[in-house]
């Protein structure tokens, strides 16, 4: 909506609110953010009998603009639209932290003190020695996200989604699917909240994604138990089983008597 881009965007001077997102823009679903819009849309033009709502026209910039912070509101209110809930690490310094605290209540959304609360949608990262604020990803770089035909729609990297814009397939690169924003919480780099301030919008999380977290060391295993070997010497020798004997005949049982000594009458 060139509305939105004319009063809200990079070069206003009149930034009441953020741009709504430009994937509500495209929500064809039944119900779905567009199918919002345009009753409410519809109900204000029957309360202040109007045939149409002029946007392009700047002598109702005012107006209209009171007619986009109706829409964002009935969005809200439908949830379907829902903004960020920020947590900041800590390592990210004090004065960093307040300004991007600062930037993220100013567009409308929440800072929470505790990274992980179970309420943030969005975790602000502190960068590891040698990557910039906002990630590994390189500026201005195209990303397929829909084709229909021979034309593709594209998204620019570490720009906002309402400059996506439809190409000839056979100049973009191959579709990827894409992770839903609201299916995960996202970890993101302090770049994320700068560009989105800038532009007053909040920008792809995908842009500006973090590594993931190193894995936490494993505790230390116990060493294995050695073997001592006896030396043979010291080993006790078994007591030999006596050797096995045939039975005794009744003649060897008789000479192995004892001979009784016979005595003499004196």
């Amino acid at each position: 909506m060139q509305f939105q881009e004319d009063t809200l965007g990079k070069e206003s001077n009149f930034k009441r609110q953020p741009k709504l997102p430009a994937s509500l823009l495209r929500d064809f679903s039944p119900r779905g953010a567009l199918y919002v819009i345009a009753a409410k849309c519809d109900d204000i033009m029957a309360a202040r009998d109007l045939r149409r709502i002029d946007w392009p026209n700047p002598a109702k910039r005012k107006e209209n603009m009171e007619i986009l912070i109706g829409i964002t509101k009935e969005l809200e209110a439908e949830g379907l639209l829902r903004l960020p809930v920020v947590g900041l690490e800590s390592g990210l310094g004090q004065e960093l932290s307040g300004r991007l605290g600062e930037a993220v209540r100013k567009m409308g959304g929440t800072v929470v003190d505790n990274p992980d609360d179970p309420r943030v949608t969005y975790r602000i990262c502190v960068p590891p020695p040698g990557v910039s604020d906002a990630g590994r990803g390189k500026p201005q770089q195209m990303r397929t996200l829909e084709v229909r035909g021979d034309m593709a729609l594209v998204h620019w990297t570490q720009l906002p989604d309402s400059y996506d814009e439809w190409v000839l397939a056979r100049h973009a690169p191959p579709e990827r699917p894409q992770q839903p924003e609201g299916a995960k919480l996202w970890r993101v780099y302090p770049r994320w909240i700068k560009d989105s301030e800038v532009y007053n919008e909040w920008m792809n999380p995908a842009d500006y994604e973090a590594d993931p977290p190193a894995a936490a060391p494993s505790p230390p295993q116990p060493p294995p138990p050695v073997a001592v070997a006896v030396p043979p010497q010291l080993t006790p020798a078994a007591a030999p089983l006596p050797p096995q004997q045939a039975p005794l005949s009744l003649q060897q049982q008789t000479q192995q008597q004892p001979q009784v000594p016979q005595l003499q009458p004196q």
